[in-house]
């Protein structure tokens, strides 16, 4: 059986991607590949902790089925959601909070502009 060689680049090896790997995060962008990763990951727990607030605040649901409801939200579903609980339970939303929330609905639009766009990929 005959091996399949590609038609324009030459095969990649661990050693060849190991080499561009090492050029392209420790080159002159490597901060700024610091910086998305640190911002993904900050937002990324910034949002489990509302998913886990509307779990607390929606009666503590069985996990599973929970999941099942959540799954698929965004952000800024999940903080009108959490607002709306709020409300049902007659808790009044503190100034401070209110403000990390318009932060927080400010700060998805950057991070959905980021993670769908071909740079981040």
């Amino acid at each position: 059986m005959k091996q399949h060689h590609p038609l324009y680049d030459p095969p990649l090896t661990s050693e060849s991607l190991a080499e561009y790997r090492t050029s392209l995060f420790n080159g002159q962008a490597q901060e700024l590949f610091l910086h998305i990763g640190h911002f993904n990951v900050w937002y990324g727990t910034a949002e489990f902790a509302l998913t886990m607030l509307l779990h607390t605040f929606s009666g503590g649901g069985h996990p599973p089925l929970f999941h099942a409801l959540t799954r698929g939200m965004d952000g800024k579903i999940k903080v009108e959601r959490l607002k709306a609980l709020m409300k049902i339970h007659g808790w009044k939303l503190e100034p401070g909070l209110e403000k990390r929330f318009e932060h927080f609905l400010v700060i998805i639009g950057i991070r959905n502009g980021l993670a769908h766009s071909h740079f981040y990929w």
